[in-house]
């Protein structure tokens, strides 16, 4: 959708990989739109002009495959490795699920943050509009802020998962091979399609010490944020438990909380099975007193 870059590849260089080519921010919003739409590009449509026509920009066709789209998402989705390239504390932390990319241009005279839920796409753009470089403000620190409090607000308590098909599975690869991680592999997760070949276990011998990026905040395992949990009338509530289950972060001082009860430490890993009457429950993580994470499920 981008047509503007009308020039040759040696006009733009290898740097279009990166966004040399210029982009306005009404392209990337569109652009981001397509991964929440399952890979379907569509129009933007901008109200209507003084004769009452409806101002619509681009059509429709498809840029990629579905499972493309939720592989993108889980990539910008990633919170912990978010956190190790902005920091624990960064305007890209949310306690529901956002995706996000960041972007600062040369001599910092733009700034970038365009992310999405799988309801909104929120797109920000800072600079001075003479194109003069800003003092060292990045996309992460600009436009992060801004781009936190509106997504926000048009969140609310609207807070879906993302939730990618299951021909989808997730895998563990090891860092310094790229092979499939064994136990002592200091790896990371990836999505990959069940018809995708994946590589063969990892053949290298580590010492241990090289761990996985260590969880700075608590994994919530179960439940799901938007998992529905179906009562049987026919069934005894001791076999329908609902079952919480945190591991818990390297360091910090977390604890967790069900609805409007009082707050439980999470010092090692919780395995806390509750019977739950039918209706809608919040699960958070606190880290001190401030919410790290909100899970939303009901019971039904």
């Amino acid at each position: 959708g981008f047509t503007h870059l009308t020039d040759t590849a040696e006009h733009y260089g290898p740097g279009l990989a990166l966004g040399s080519g210029g982009a306005t921010l009404l392209q990337l919003a569109r652009a981001y739109s397509a991964i929440v739409s399952g890979g379907e590009l569509r129009p933007l449509r901008l109200g209507t002009a003084g004769n009452g026509a409806q101002i619509r920009i681009g059509n429709s066709h498809r840029l990629f495959s579905k499972l493309t789209t939720e592989r993108l998402t889980d990539m910008l989705a990633d919170r912990a490795l978010r956190r190790r390239a902005f920091g624990r504390r960064n305007f890209l932390d949310f306690p529901f699920p956002v995706a996000a990319k960041t972007g600062t241009s040369k001599d910092y005279r733009d700034g970038w943050v365009i992310g999405f839920t799988p309801r909104f796409v929120v797109a920000v753009w800072v600079g001075n509009s003479r194109g003069e470089p800003m003092r060292s403000v990045s996309g992460a620190w600009g436009a992060g802020r801004i781009f936190h409090q509106v997504m926000r607000l048009v969140a609310g308590d609207s807070r879906q998962a993302f939730v990618h098909d299951k021909s989808l599975s997730v895998i563990r690869l090891c860092r310094r091979s790229g092979r499939q991680a064994r136990e002592n592999c200091p790896a990371h997760r990836e999505l990959v399609a069940a018809a995708e070949k994946t590589p063969a276990f990892c053949a290298l011998k580590h010492s241990g010490s090289e761990k996985d990026y260590e969880r700075e905040n608590p994994e919530v395992a179960s439940p799901v944020s938007g998992e529905v949990y179906i009562l049987n009338p026919n069934e005894s509530a001791a076999r329908q438990e609902i079952p919480i289950i945190i591991r818990p972060a390297a360091q910090g001082n977390f604890s967790y909380a069900l609805a409007g009860e009082a707050w439980t430490p999470v010092t090692g890993e919780v395995h806390d099975f509750r019977r739950l009457k039918r209706g809608d429950y919040t699960l958070r993580i606190f880290d001190g007193k401030e919410i790290t994470e909100e899970i939303v499920f009901s019971v039904r």
